[in-house]
Formats: C-alpha cells, structure tokens, sequence
C-alpha cells in the first residue's frame, strides 16, 4: 500500500517500533495486534493469512518443535474461528 512504518503504526494504533519489529519478524503479534494490522491495511485477517502467506504459515509451523507446533495449531484455529465468526 505504500505505507510507511510511520503512517502504518498510526492507523493501526500502534507504535512505531512494534510495526518495526512485525516487518523484521523479531515478533510476532498476538492476535488483537494481527486485527489491528489487518484493519490499518484496510483488509481482513483472513485475507492476510490466505493463499500465499497460509503456505508461509505451514511452513513455519511444519518447521516448529512439537510443542510450540501443537501451540501454533491451536492459535491458528482460534483466529480462523473468530475470523468465521466475523463474516
């Protein structure tokens, strides 16, 4: 969208250092964050994890310990489920 981290952290009323942070992947959002960014990008949370970027997510998570896989799994659902319930 031609955002800069400046203009994004603003729509999404976020700071400046935590968009910095979301771009480089030193963090990952939980999910109230992860709205928030879909919101500022003017999309849905569904469509930030579609299609190309549901494949990145398999990919990570395939890439995950058990543990923290059967973690990634049930965060997932959880966000696909309140996603449903939002269309």
């Amino acid at each position: 969208m031609g955002l800069t981290q400046e203009a994004l952290a603003e729509a999404a009323s976020l700071s400046t250092e935590t968009i910095g942070r979301l771009e480089r992947g030193t963090v990952h959002p939980n999910l109230f964050t992860f709205c928030k960014v879909a919101e500022a990008l003017m999309t849905t949370p569904s469509v930030l994890l579609s299609e190309r970027r549901s494949d990145e997510m398999v990919e990570l998570a395939l890439g995950l310990p058990e543990p923290q896989r059967e973690i990634a799994t049930v965060i997932l659902r959880a966000l696909s489920d309140h996603v449903m319930m939002g269309s």
